[in-house]
């Protein structure tokens, strides 16, 4: 009986939720991650867009009673998006819908280079496209790498002109002006560590995952002197960190940001010229402002963490071989996506199992892909090219990527591009 209760329900939400898709309304979830709150409901807006022409109302169920930026759920509020709280039934008969739909379509685990979940029963692609809208259930591959939703897309959710008005007065305060700063992220393990202290350790990876991902902030010394000399100001976002800036050029916003005012992340994203930084959330961040990112000590690389549109540029980490005491080369390197999941660099035994150890960008190679950003932005950029796309094949998921491997770290690590 209860068996029948709960198809009975799955096909009267679902039924309802494919009548609302029509009529320019969707179903989601709603976040308790920072990036996944910022790109997810962006990403399934957009995705609507590209199919029907126009951005959906939306209606967004709290994955948990966690917010990770109140100021992010104030603007999508703004923005007429009802977001419904984890405690609600409304939010329960959603997932447990939401959970039945994937089983009756078939959907299967993800497989290396696949961008969807597969499917087991026949779909046609606009019917694959449509089905899924119908509560937005997107793998990470598929949220990530998709030319239709990234930056030659419009914002479903730009700042209000209230909202903009108010990021005016903010950036004011800190003496910055529009488009006359960058923003950069450095990276260890605080933030999670602090944020396990309110949430619990759902985030945080293993020790080793999360030390590979490592950025440190003095790397970004050199080019915040550098580009302050060009009138560019440097300024550090990010929650929770360790350790001030010692650097007077940079404004160290991260240090004395507090909970109560994270309207400013919004204001100092869509404000600058563009993000320098590894692929975490703040990324997704980026990317929902459609801001030009340099995206450095990108690990795993590639899978899902290219940008997927110029002037992007990315600089991969690099793995030494252990046993054979080189670096491993370009294809090498690509050539492991085709081999398995990224997920499996969450165990440390993986890494022994290669023989490799995640080396860290420069500074050099970070200021060499800043420069280059920075002058591709400003149509005066006199360097080489290298499309990331040249590197890839179609086995690769960021294959339909239009961003460029930095011309520096080419440059530099000729044993690399054999």
């Amino acid at each position: 009986m209860k068996d029948i209760l709960s198809s009975l329900i799955t096909k009267v939400t679902v039924q309802l939720a494919r009548f609302l898709l029509y009529r320019g309304l969707i179903l989601c979830s709603y976040s308790d991650a920072f990036g996944h709150q910022v790109w997810n409901i962006e990403h399934h807006s957009r995705k609507y867009y590209s199919i029907f022409k126009k951005f959906p109302r939306v209606i967004a169920f709290q994955v948990s009673p966690n917010i990770p930026n109140k100021a992010l759920l104030d603007h999508h509020r703004q923005h007429h998006v009802w977001v419904v709280s984890s405690r609600n039934i409304l939010s329960r008969l959603f997932y447990l819908s939401r959970t039945k739909w994937a089983h009756t379509r078939g959907l299967r685990s993800y497989r290396p280079g696949q961008t969807q979940l597969s499917i087991s029963r026949s779909e046609t692609p606009e019917e694959e496209e449509i089905n899924t809208l119908i509560f937005c259930r997107y793998s990470a591959n598929a949220l990530h790498i998709d030319p239709k939703v990234d930056q030659n897309s419009a914002i479903a959710f730009p700042l209000t002109n209230r909202e903009k008005d108010r990021a005016t007065q903010f950036l004011f305060s800190e003496n910055l002006e529009k488009y006359r700063f960058f923003c950069f992220l450095d990276h260890n393990t605080a933030y999670k560590t602090k944020q396990a202290e309110h949430i619990g350790s759902k985030f945080i990876s293993s020790e080793i995952y999360e030390r590979a991902r490592t950025t440190t902030l003095e790397s970004y010394f050199p080019v915040a002197d550098l580009m302050h000399r060009k009138g560019l100001s440097a300024v550090r976002l990010g929650a929770s960190p360790d350790k001030y800036a010692t650097d007077p050029i940079i404004n160290d916003y991260a240090s004395r940001r507090t909970g109560g005012n994270d309207f400013s992340d919004l204001a100092l994203m869509n404000y600058c010229k563009f993000f320098v930084g590894p692929n975490t959330g703040i990324w997704a961040f980026a990317r929902a402002f459609n801001r030009p990112t340099c995206l450095i000590n990108a690990f795993p690389w590639p899978w899902i963490n290219i940008p997927m549109s110029e002037p992007s540029v990315v600089v991969p980490k690099k793995l030494w071989h252990t046993s054979e005491k080189r670096f491993l080369t370009i294809t090498e390197m690509t050539e492991m996506e085709t081999r398995f999941y990224w997920k499996k660099f969450y165990d440390h035994v993986f890494y022994q199992e290669l023989s490799i150890e995640v080396v860290e960008n420069t500074p050099q190679e970070i200021t060499g892909a800043v420069i280059e950003i920075n002058d591709r932005i400003d149509g005066v950029w006199a360097g080489p090219s290298f499309p990331v796309t040249d590197f890839l094949t179609k086995n690769n998921l960021g294959f339909s990527s239009t961003a460029y491997l930095s011309s520096y770290f080419v440059d530099e690590n000729k044993d690399l591009f054999p």
